[in-house]
């Protein structure tokens, strides 16, 4: 599932094995032809042609980053998991994926499909053949995203990583983390260091303050008045209010950049 990919066992005799071919050796141009069945079975056995259109393209799918080849062979539903062959009739990708758009209102999309590189998918299919999984690939089995500084001061969450998508069957879900938990810190055992702890976290102060234009120089209360803004807190609060509040929750690289930001917007 990681890797898009997966191996069938035919019970058939007679068939003629297809050969691969070298992925790394293609070049932007290189003739292709993709053969699938586009929109179901009754177009089955289609062969479509284009080019190699950019190679180590790098696409998030699913959550996954992949790195793929793309073409312009017209790709359908139905093409995913058939072959891309090249001018000797080698199989170099397998085909997995096409752009397209979904609004009336977008500009149309063609010519955007794309096939993960024989030479990446032919170790992971050897192992699938010996040992049935692919080994080797530890994972935590969580989608995550950074909380920025005003989701932290708006909702009262600590720095961290807010999970967005748990896999049902990771060591993540088994340890009873849940989709919008925030990970603050990693254990630091088997040599895992941590990643942020409240106790080691650097400390704003109030020399940072009036270093920064927010306490005790020209100004400094309409520029506090932005952050407040910024921050969706209340426009009466004090430079010490502020200093107590974003030190009990906020992570102070993030507070600088924020406050660098609003610098640049007063020159």
């Amino acid at each position: 599932e990681a890797s898009d990919l997966a191996v069938l066992k035919i019970d058939a005799t007679g068939l003629t094995a297809a050969e691969f071919g070298d992925s790394n050796a293609l070049r932007v141009g290189d003739v292709v032809v993709a053969i699938g069945d586009p929109l179901g079975a009754e177009l089955r056995g289609t062969m479509i042609d284009g080019i190699v259109s950019a190679i180590n393209r790098d696409l998030n799918l699913n959550g996954r980053q992949m790195t793929l080849i793309q073409t312009n062979a017209a790709l359908n539903s139905g093409n995913s998991g058939g072959p891309l062959i090249n001018c000797y009739g080698q199989v170099i990708g397998i085909n997995t994926m096409k752009m397209s758009s979904y609004s009336s209102t977008s500009a149309t999309v063609e010519g955007l499909g794309f096939a993960i590189p024989i030479a990446a998918a032919q170790p992971i299919l050897d192992e699938l053949v010996t040992q049935g999984y692919v080994s080797g690939r530890p994972a935590i089995g969580i989608q995550g995203e950074t909380l920025d500084l005003r989701s932290q001061v708006f909702f009262h969450m600590p720095s961290g990583v807010v999970i967005t998508a748990i896999d049902p069957d990771s060591d993540a879900a088994a340890a009873g983390l849940e989709p919008d938990d925030v990970i603050v810190r990693a254990i630091a055992n088997a040599g895992v260091e941590c990643l942020d702890s409240a106790d080691d976290r650097p400390k704003i102060t109030k020399a940072d303050f009036y270093a920064w234009g927010l306490s005790g120089a020209p100004g400094s209360e309409a520029r506090r008045k932005r952050l407040l803004r910024a921050l969706a807190l209340p426009q009466h609060m004090t430079a010490n209010a502020l200093l107590e509040f974003i030190n009990a929750v906020a992570d102070y690289e993030q507070v600088r950049q924020v406050i660098a930001q609003l610098a640049q917007s007063d020159e």
